[in-house]
């Protein structure tokens, strides 16, 4: 049933995106556009500014490598005037569907020219926004899209681009100092979310996750023996994920489970917090 409503929602989206563009006024305030993840609200909003309104796809809470939009996302999506990817899983299968059932829609590949790690249950490791380091090359491609929908904010965009580029080499610094002390060092982690993260400062991310999966008996006493020899006292955990191995690891050595949100919408404040917490558990 649900995929035979979105289908039908698909059919009739070229002629809600037409009566859009056709009866839009032209001062109708903020520009909308969509972004796939709550992170990248953050980044469009600090280059956009007050000139444009930005809308989330994946809602909080829900997992990006089984989100299915929902009808009514669908209508919302061909009502914008860009749609700000970042290469997470669910993309790839709206990509067809929204680009001809609504051509008006501008696509923006952040992740576009990005070389992504290889990861066994992705393919590709998509968590780019998660390196303030890659994140200043995404600022490139929101600048881009941004002025290519609303050249009249071109001036506006580039001043508040320069500004949030400037942040970023602060933060990169800020981490560069926080993780020289543990350079070489691991950190445990449920998902691999912060490869990304731990390749720019040098550290090493240890996952309890392999290709997407539990680990299995065998595995898992060998990562717990693992664990205990390394003496890890923290394994990180996502909100999105079930956890039972690392909980299972975390009991029987005597570690903790501490949160790690890779997709908070507060993206600055939550880094530096992730970044501090795991300066603190690195061995």
């Amino acid at each position: 049933m649900k995929r035979w409503s979105i289908g039908l929602f698909l059919l009739l989206l070229p002629l809600l995106a037409v009566g859009f563009l056709l009866h839009r006024p032209v001062s109708a305030g903020p520009m909308k556009v969509f972004v796939s993840i709550a992170p990248q609200k953050y980044f469009v909003e600090r280059v956009g500014g007050n000139r444009v309104q930005v809308f989330v796809l994946i809602p909080r809470g829900a997992d990006p490598h089984t989100f299915e939009p929902r009808p009514a996302d669908m209508v919302e999506l061909a009502r914008s005037a860009a749609w700000f990817t970042i290469g997470v899983p669910f993309e790839g299968n709206l990509f067809p569907r929204i680009s001809s059932a609504n051509p008006a829609l501008a696509l923006v590949r952040t992740e576009e020219g990005i070389e992504r790690a290889e990861s066994g249950d992705e393919g590709v490791d998509p968590h780019i926004w998660l390196s303030p380091r890659l994140v200043k090359r995404q600022v490139e491609r929101i600048l881009a899209g941004l002025i290519q929908a609303d050249p009249a904010g071109e001036r506006v965009y580039r001043a508040n681009a320069r500004r949030f580029q400037a942040e970023l080499d602060a933060l990169d610094r800020e981490f560069r100092m926080l993780f020289a002390p543990v350079r070489g060092k691991s950190f445990w982690v449920y998902h691999p979310s912060w490869g990304y993260l731990a390749a720019d400062y040098g550290l090493n991310q240890v996952a309890v996750e392999a290709e997407g999966k539990e680990p299995g008996g065998a595995d898992l006493a060998r990562l717990i023996e693992k664990a205990r020899e390394k003496k890890v006292r923290v394994i990180f955990v996502e909100p999105q994920s079930s956890a039972r191995s690392a909980r299972t690891i975390a009991d029987s050595i005597g570690a903790r489970l501490v949160p790690a949100d890779p997709l908070a919408p507060d993206w600055a404040d939550n880094l530096r917090k992730v970044a501090r917490a795991i300066r603190q558990a690195a061995r």
